[in-house]
């Protein structure tokens, strides 16, 4: 019961108003029209700077909790195909579409290349399979999920054969719905060596999430880059 309580408010935590502000920041604070924010910017660049090995012309990309779409955007001006941005929050989904039709007032952003983004209010593990994708991230979501392993499960059989899976993992339990027998210190642990080939590690990467002007958290993130290596 204390699981499903901490989901509810996990999920209704993601609608406030308050919280999608924050996310903005964070995501676009460079680009916001009323006062940079700057913090969160390296986090982000570093993301893009190891997405552009994997992403062309030929790229259907997928951002699995794409929150205010920074990421969505932003493999769309690396010229990917098509790309989905996928978030259970409504409020989320909401801000992106505003985006897309340049109908927000907040954030200067290039939009020439918005056509090709589209964006899914629904749980990832509804996403149907016959859906496959060549590039998936999935940026802070393992830890606010009940079971990081189906999760990983999923993404696994919605990315096709050859395909980059780029996680992020900031390992902050604290929210998370999943209970504590689940909770990892080390992503690896859930990737089958047999079906995964890891590309890339980098430690312990810095991000900073704006609560207030004021107020930050500072977190170490885990990225983990890893190739899909048999297909099932």
């Amino acid at each position: 019961m204390f699981d499903v309580i901490k989901l509810f408010f996990l999920k209704s935590r993601y609608e406030r108003k308050g919280l999608l502000q924050h996310y903005i920041r964070s995501q676009y604070g460079i680009f916001l029209i009323d006062g940079k924010y700057l913090a969160s910017e390296s986090f982000y660049k570093k993301i893009i700077e190891e997405s552009k090995k994997y992403v062309n012309s030929s790229t259907l990309a997928l951002d699995v909790g794409c929150a205010t779409g920074r990421l969505v955007f932003e493999y769309g001006k690396l010229g990917a195909e098509k790309i989905i941005g996928v978030d259970s929050s409504k409020n989320f989904i909401d801000f992106c579409n505003l985006m897309k039709n340049g109908k927000q007032n907040l954030v200067l952003y290039p939009h020439q290349f918005l056509t090709r983004c589209q964006f899914l209010n629904t749980d990832i593990m509804k996403v149907s399979e016959e859906n496959f994708f060549t590039f998936i991230t999935c940026i802070n979501v393992i830890d606010r999920v009940p079971n990081p392993k189906v999760l990983i499960e999923k993404l696994y059989d919605i990315l096709d054969f050859g395909g980059i899976l780029l996680l992020v993992v900031p390992y902050d339990w604290a929210f998370s719905p999943a209970p504590q027998k689940y909770h990892t210190r080390d992503i690896k642990s859930l990737l089958d060596s047999n079906l995964w080939m890891i590309e890339k590690e980098i430690r312990d990467v810095s991000y900073t999430f704006p609560l207030d002007k004021n107020n930050n958290i500072n977190y170490k993130a885990h990225f983990i880059i890893v190739k899909k290596i048999f297909s099932r």
